[in-house]
C-alpha cells in the first residue's frame, strides 16, 4: 500500500467526520481533533496499520534465512553396569606361551655351548621364573569402555552455501513489500 493512497483515505476520513461532528453538535472543531478522531476509531486505518506490521515482521524472517540453523541436544544413559572388555585369559596365555618358549630357548644355548640338556623339573622352574617376570612387566588387560551413566550432547549448526539465490530473493521480495 502507498503513501498516497494512506493520506487520500485520511483526508476522506476527517472530511467526513468533521462534516458528521459539525452537523450532529453545530459546534466547530479544529483539525487536529478531527484528525486525531478519524485516525483512533476507524477500523480501515487499524486494518493498515496491521499490514504495516506484518510486513515489517515478515522482512525480519527473511533476513533469519541468511542466519544458520543451530540444534543443541543432550541425553543421559543409565546402564545396568560398566560396560567394560576382559582380556586377562589372552594375557595369560601370552606369558605362559612365553615363559614356555624362554626355557626352551634356556635349554637350546645350553646344549649349543655343550652342557647337558635340563630336565622337566628345571625347564618348569625356569618357566615358572619367567612367568613371575612377565606378569609383573605386563599391565593387566582390563579396560572400561563405558561407564555406568554417561551423558551425551550434540551441536549442530547448519548454513546453506548455495540456493540459488532463493533467499536473497525472499529478503529483496520482503524489503519491498515493507515500502
Amino acid at each position: 500500500m502507498n503513501i498516497g493512497k494512506v493520506l487520500r483515505i485520511t483526508g476522506f476520513l476527517v472530511l467526513g467526520t468533521l462534516a458528521i461532528h459539525s452537523q450532529s453538535q453545530g459546534e466547530k472543531i479544529d483539525l487536529e481533533f478531527a484528525v486525531a478522531s478519524a485516525l483512533k476509531g476507524h477500523p480501515r486505518i487499524k486494518q493498515m496499520e496491521t499490514a504495516v506490521q506484518k510486513s515489517e515482521k515478515g522482512k525480519d524472517d527473511a533476513f533469519g534465512n541468511f542466519l544458520p540453523d543451530i540444534n543443541l541436544g543432550y541425553s543421559f544413559t543409565h546402564l545396568n553396569g560398566p560396560i567394560s572388555i576382559d582380556l586377562n585369559p589372552i594375557r595369560d596365555a601370552m606369558i605362559t606361551l612365553q615363559s614356555k618358549n624362554q626355557a626352551e630357548f634356556a635349554n637350546i644355548y645350553r646344549l649349543i655351548g655343550g652342557g647337558a640338556p635340563l630336565t622337566d623339573a628345571q625347564k618348569s622352574s625356569l618357566a615358572g621364573n619367567y612367568a613371575t617376570q612377565l606378569n609383573s612387566l605386563l599391565p593387566e588387560f582390563k579396560s572400561t569402555l563405558k561407564k555406568q551413566d554417561y551423558w551425551t550432547a550434540t551441536i549442530t549448526g547448519v548454513q546453506p552455501l548455495f540456493t540459488g539465490g532463493k533467499i536473497l530473493a525472499a529478503n529483496n521480495i520482503a524489503g519491498l513489500t515493507v515500502k
